[in-house]
């Protein structure tokens, strides 16, 4: 027998205050005598009675007694089984994602909600245990598993919304490890030898049945595809509002137009099903760069545009939908890109002097251009000097890894091993247009105008690009630490580097090879893992937050660092110092500096959808009292004992009226 409620004990006092009561209460009868006389024998009958004697056959008493003891029991909790080692396990998880910043109509988030039913919970399950859990980007377990309210309530003021969408499968599976972790239970004694003599051979409980989860949440969560869930899940949801506009897609893409050189689409979409009023503004390092007309988007209604604009050297550009009237989600009206100065490729230009070719390498403003003959390559150091290696004529047998290779009329021999035939002015028969190597290349200058070449059959690890009826006159070969396209013929004996798409090309080939992004950056989500190496001489960094804080960051040992940003959507601005510096005005050089400017952004369709979801069906399970273990091991009595004194109470009421 167990006691839950060990402070209470306090109320036992008013038994000896009752029966104090009763000894200093004076019982009189009324009787009518012919003299006062008689006064006297009564009194010296009084003086003589003892005290207890009172108590003897007192049935008023008795029941008063009755009663007070049963309540001071009931509120004591007796029970069954071992409060120490087990009671019911509650899991309170609280939902934190960006749609939870989401505006009610008496002006409160649905976080602030949110947290009110979280403190209702924790106060409904006072003196059991219980463990909190937060999810959004991803799930944390804030307390470990205890029975101390004031903890769970405190942690649960501490928590703040986020700003990522909804990781919920990661915290259900937290959430029931945590239950899971119960499956085997100790009875009083287990494991070891206890306090009262027992010898711990006690055995041990199985399955945990008494455990349950309070999803806090306005239900914007992915559908649940995992296991069944052997516990009840009990939805608090909150939330009533669904009217929201919010940004669900922006990308950039370097396009030369008579407008400018950058190309910015966008993708907005109403949610919910009200029209929504507003105008969507383009800024660039805070300036307007371009503002539409007042857009009315009606229930469900998308809205797909784009702009063109000069890019200029480096710009932080950001889509603001600005509504007539507020929405319910403001995460969601904003979007960032960074445009960055893209540094130069640099090339190695292999094998004997060749004019057009070099001429063609030298027009890109992408590229450093280096030359060395063929006996002069080392294939060790290739890779560490040279993002792509140009080789004209000739290549070695094995080709050097970790770099890209651009070749001109040579067969690599790692992907085909025998010498294909010789075709004259060959016909061309089918090219991918959607390459990114050829999306801007004509073609024509090939079709039958090519002297000689020797088309490339296919073979594992290549394809076609530009194919002929006898095979491939341009091809690609990857493997995993190599990469490469093959032009299987002499330029000289074609027209091509007469023609304007032969630089075009070129272009293509060396950023595909080099894997040379178009320097524009769209950042990450919240909670995405960020992976910074700035340099050789820089040890720590300078993080500048959106809202103007400044954070240290210190890099591990291999120079670098890895975080994870979170809850504050914008762009992130990450700074450091070399510290080989020779003097004060090497501070301001960029060549002892390192600048890095990372967007996080919401775009999420699934956030942005905030009508609320109350009707989830996670699949959990109702507990069967049949199961053995721990369920039926604890019972409660305090229920039995109000009813017990109930009935005291009644017939010392009974008893009181009928004398």
């Amino acid at each position: 027998m167990n006691i839950a409620a060990p402070q209470f004990i306090g109320w036992a006092i008013l038994i000896p205050l009752l029966l104090v009561m009763w000894f200093l209460k004076i019982r009189r009868r009324k009787s009518e005598v012919s003299s006062v006389l008689l006064w006297k024998k009564a009194l010296e009958d009084q003086r003589v009675k003892s005290p207890f004697q009172r108590l003897v056959k007192n049935l008023l008493l008795l029941f008063q007694l009755l009663c007070l003891l049963f309540l001071i029991l009931g509120l004591l909790r007796p029970e069954s089984g071992s409060i120490i080692y087990a009671s019911r396990l509650n899991v309170i998880m609280l939902d934190r994602s960006a749609s939870m910043s989401s505006l009610e109509e008496d002006g409160r988030t649905r976080f602030e909600i949110a947290k009110e039913k979280a403190l209702d919970r924790i106060e409904e399950v006072d003196g059991e245990r219980a463990v909190l859990i937060s999810f959004g980007e991803n799930a944390e377990v804030l307390t470990p598993v205890t029975t101390d309210g004031s903890l769970l309530a405190r942690m649960v003021n501490e928590v703040s919304p986020g700003s990522g969408v909804t990781n919920f499968e990661d915290a259900l599976e937290l959430a029931l490890s945590v239950v899971r972790q119960d499956e085997l239970i100790p009875a009083a004694g287990a494991g070891s030898a206890g306090t009262d003599g027992s010898d711990g051979s006690e055995e041990l409980l199985s399955n945990q049945p008494d455990a349950r989860i309070f999803l806090i949440s306005d239900g914007v969560v992915p559908e649940w595809k995992g296991d069944s869930i052997e516990v009840p899940v009990i939805v608090d949801s909150v939330g009533f509002s669904s009217s929201n506009v919010g940004i669900i897609a922006f990308a950039a893409r370097r396009e030369f137009t008579e407008e400018g050189d950058l190309k910015v689409l966008l993708e907005l979409k109403n949610t919910g099903d009200d029209p929504l009023e507003g105008v969507l503004r383009l800024l660039g390092d805070g300036e307007v760069l371009k503002e539409t007309e007042p857009k009315t988007l009606e229930g469900k209604e998308s809205w797909i545009l784009s702009f063109e604009t000069i890019s200029g050297p480096s710009l932080q550009l950001e889509a603001r939908w600005i509504p007539t009237k507020s929405d319910a989600l403001a995460l969601d009206d904003s979007a960032w890109l960074v445009l960055e100065n893209m540094r130069k490729l640099r090339v190695v230009q292999v094998g004997r002097p060749n004019l057009l070719l070099e001429n063609a390498l030298l027009v890109i403003e992408s590229v450093e251009l280096f030359q060395i003959e063929y006996d002069e390559v080392d294939p060790e150091t290739l890779a560490s000097e040279f993002d792509v290696a140009v080789w004209d004529g000739e290549v070695p047998e094995e080709l050097p890894t970790g770099l890209g290779h651009l070749i001109f009329n040579a067969v690599p021999k790692q992907f085909w091993k025998e010498e294909p035939p010789l075709v004259e002015a060959p016909r061309l028969v089918s090219w991918k247009k959607e390459d990114p190597v050829l999306r801007f290349s004509s073609l024509a200058p090939l079709d039958g105008r090519i002297l000689k070449t020797f088309p490339l059959p296919k073979r594992p690890g290549t394809s076609g690009l530009v194919e002929c009826r006898e095979g491939s006159i341009i091809s690609r070969f990857s493997t995993k630490n190599l990469r490469g396209l093959v032009v299987s013929f002499d330029i000289f004996e074609s027209s091509w580097p007469l023609s304007p798409s032969f630089p075009f090309f070129v272009d293509a080939a060396l950023r595909d090879l080099g894997r040379l992004n178009n320097g524009i950056n769209s950042g990450l989500r919240s909670g995405d893992l960020l992976e910074i190496e700035p340099g050789v001489g820089i040890d720590r960094l300078d993080h500048k937050w959106p809202s103007g804080k400044i954070t240290g960051l210190s890099l591990e040992d291999a120079g670098f660092a890895r975080l994870r940003l979170i809850d504050e959507l914008g762009v992130h601005h990450f700074h450091g110092l070399s510290q080989r510096k020779e003097s004060a005005e090497d501070e301001d050089s960029n060549d002892f500096q390192f600048n890095m400017y990372v967007p996080l952004n919401l775009l999420s369709l699934e956030e942005s959808r905030i009508e609320p979801r109350p009707d989830l069906d996670l699949g959990g399970a109702e507990v069967d009292s049949s199961i053995s273990g721990w369920g039926e091991s604890r019972r409660e009595y305090w229920r039995i004992l109000l009813a017990l004194g109930l009935i005291c109470l009644l017939g010392e009421w009974a008893v009181f009226h009928r004398r």
